[in-house]
């Protein structure tokens, strides 16, 4: 829509999207959402420094078990061929759906502290 995109209709996600997110939060979510713009959804991302990949990283997977990521990895799956380029990663599982802000916040928070903990 013109020069934004809003958050589209329930419908259009994957069932994984939307684990734990029950109606009562669907409809906070999309009350506070602002739409993205356009760009965000469109421009290709223009990777060039080689010092990324020596960053830690903390991957908490929600949407997709660790296991299913390792798996994706060893096959070389381009979903995350760049995640398969970083030296130093660690997985944790927080099985939920794609907005674990919303609907396991507390888990995440403690995620998110033990990552920091862990490269801090």
């Amino acid at each position: 829509e013109g020069d934004a995109v809003p958050l589209p209709p329930w419908e259009l996600f994957e069932n994984e999207d939307l684990v734990d997110l029950n109606d009562e939060l669907r409809a906070a979510f999309r009350a506070r959402a602002i739409p993205e713009p356009k760009n965000v959804t469109t421009d290709k991302q223009r990777l060039h420094d080689v010092r990324r990949y020596d960053v830690p990283a903390t991957i908490i997977a929600c949407e997709f078990p660790s296991s299913l990521l390792g798996e994706w990895i060893e096959s070389g799956h381009p979903f995350v061929a760049e995640l398969a380029r970083i030296n130093d990663v660690e997985f944790m599982d927080l099985p939920t759906g794609h907005w674990p802000q919303f609907t396991k916040p507390i888990e995440l928070g403690k995620a998110i502290l033990a990552a920091v903990e862990r490269t801090g």
